[in-house]
């Protein structure tokens, strides 16, 4: 009988562990996409909000059937944002700011780069969105927003993971004209 229990507690310590190690391991997505959200836009008027890609997620095959993995910068972008060895991220380039912010303006202008444009009030949702890195440019007739950037990825993962981003919109500029509706506070 001794050995008997010695046999059993030895099977459930071994079912014990490997039911742990099941969990540990991550399921590979598929197909990666993420949901960006732009809060805090005016709420009296409707927001244009333009989701411009810049850094994208590559896979391909080479002939042998070999996986390739990697982050490509778009072209308008490449000025712009480098990768940083030390923090192992994608950064904007220190002192290039506003020469960034200026160059996704104009790139904005140009249909070939744009992802998505949504129109709303308070809050805008982008659905379905690769994962990559983005930035996001917000205006309408009483506000002129600071640029955003959202990133659908998360750092440190076995595989490419997806995740959800919610930006904060800030006016950079309000527009009055002074009237009893503005809706200023």
């Amino acid at each position: 009988m001794k050995k008997i229990k010695k046999i059993f507690a030895l099977l459930m310590t071994v079912a014990m562990v490997m039911g742990l190690n099941v969990t540990v391991f991550a399921e590979k997505q598929l197909t990666p996409t993420s949901t960006i959200s732009v809060k805090n836009l005016a709420t009296d008027v409707e927001t244009t909000v333009t989701l411009l890609n810049v850094v994208y997620y590559d896979k391909t095959e080479n002939s042998n059937g070999i996986e390739k993995q990697s982050w490509v910068v778009v072209g308008w972008a490449g000025d712009y944002i480098k990768y940083t060895d030390s923090t192992k991220k994608f950064e904007i380039v220190a002192g290039k700011e506003e020469d960034f912010k200026k160059a996704a303006e104009t790139a904005s202008g140009n249909q070939n780069n744009i992802y998505k444009t949504n129109i709303g009030k308070g809050e805008v949702v982008f659905k379905d969105v690769p994962v990559g890195a983005y930035v996001i440019l917000a205006s309408d007739s009483k506000n002129t927003y600071n640029l955003m950037v959202a990133e659908t990825y998360k750092d440190g993962e076995t595989y490419m993971t997806a995740e959800d981003a919610t930006v904060i919109a800030k006016p950079n500029k309000y527009i009055t004209d002074k009237k009893d509706d503005d809706n200023l506070v």
